[in-house]
């Protein structure tokens, strides 16, 4: 009789997962948790606890931790995940944020406003606007009908 080697007998113990999703998992975005998902209140955000990331979140913008328990929480306590390993070589970890709608939709619609400046810009031609105090060779000139906002055909 012959004995199988230890490698070959244990490898079915050994697989939990399928061999093709392996690789996918280092990929995969993180998601929300279930029990914030439905907040009609707040958006969350997760966000990766690199240089000053966090600082800027939280003290320069509106964002707050996610705690389990206090506002006033210990590391411990706040909603975060290991996503990878800083050059330190200390753990790096991704924090949950979150903001109040009415304040990120005050943001979007600052930037879609730049947006739709820089647009309005680019496409009025030279010396067709009264206030417009740039001179013809630093102004784009639409030559007739080149240019059609939301009309793009590949």
């Amino acid at each position: 009789m012959s004995r199988t080697p230890r490698a070959e007998a244990i490898q079915g113990e050994r697989r939990r997962r399928k061999a093709d999703t392996l690789d996918r998992i280092h990929g995969r975005k993180l998601t929300i948790p279930p029990q914030y998902r439905d907040d009609p209140e707040h958006d969350y955000y997760w966000a990766n606890d690199e240089d000053s990331r966090i600082y800027d979140l939280t003290v320069e913008d509106d964002y707050d931790h996610v705690t389990l328990a206090k506002p006033e929480a210990s590391e411990e306590e706040k909603v975060r995940r290991p996503v990878g390993t800083k050059a330190t070589g200390e753990p790096m970890y991704a924090y949950l944020l979150r903001k109040p709608k009415e304040f990120v939709e005050e943001d979007r619609a600052k930037r879609l406003a730049a947006i739709d400046e820089r647009e309005q810009g680019i496409m009025r031609s030279a010396k067709t606007d009264p206030n417009d105090d740039r001179s013809d060779d630093v102004a784009y000139v639409v030559k007739g009908n080149s240019i059609k906002h939301g009309a793009y055909t590949p």
